[in-house]
């Protein structure tokens, strides 16, 4: 009776330990998918997302994130990385700001710029406005907001310039009077923000951070803007 209670017991201990296994291993999926596809979406390479996708251990994905940020570091050597830190805080915000329903913010073109541009200088709207058709007749264009920034010119933007939204039912989207420089500059910003490109394994030396490098300005602009 003993050894059939015993065996039992045993048994029933294995298949919670399993159980809890399953769950911790799903989560462990679920952290590193939201890695992927939500927190650094906008940043990744096809390059880099392939790879990640092609590893198989905690350990592998870890050591990969870590040096990924490591790329996108400033100043590798030191304890802190700004640029990190300041990504992940504008995330937050523009999360907070501009999802709709389950859609969230750094998904629309809003949350984008935010994400790249960071805050704008100052802000003004448009009413919505009556478009004339070349063919004929009108059509009517929702409300605009423009955001207006100081010159970002390691994004090749040395004068100030203007984002421009329109409003189309409840999101707003990228006018077509915003401009290709400025177009331009969020196509290029990731590349511009991989500030170590070769770095093949976390960095164990100490780096001074220079603010009037090429990296420092681009990182001090970056900071100052949010």
């Amino acid at each position: 009776m003993k050894k059939a209670f015993g065996f039992l017991a045993l048994s029933v201990l294995t298949y919670f330990v399993a159980v809890a296994s399953a769950a911790e291993k799903k989560q462990d999926t679920k952290k590193y998918d939201q890695w992927l596809k939500e927190e650094v979406k906008l940043l990744i390479s096809q390059d880099e997302e392939n790879q990640f996708k092609k590893l198989k251990t905690d350990e592998e994905k870890d050591q990969f994130i870590d040096l990924f940020w490591a790329r996108r570091d400033p100043s590798p050597g030191t304890k802190e990385n700004e640029f990190k830190d300041e990504w992940y805080r504008r995330l937050e915000y523009v999360n907070n700001t501009y999802s709709t329903g389950p859609r969230k913010g750094w998904h629309c073109d809003m949350g984008r710029v935010y994400m790249f541009l960071g805050p704008p200088l100052q802000t003004s709207a448009l009413a919505p406005q009556t478009r004339s058709e070349s063919i004929g007749g009108s059509q009517l264009e929702g409300a605009s907001e423009i955001w207006t920034y100081q010159p970002m010119p390691d994004l090749n933007l040395n004068e100030s310039f203007r984002v421009q939204f329109t409003e189309f039912q409840g999101v707003y989207d990228l006018s077509a009077a915003t401009t290709q420089s400025v177009r331009r500059a969020l196509e290029i910003f990731p590349k511009k923000v991989m500030f170590n490109p070769d770095l093949t394994e976390l960095p164990r030396y100490r780096f001074n951070f220079d603010e009037n490098s090429f990296e420092g300005k681009l990182i001090t602009n970056f900071i100052t803007t949010g």
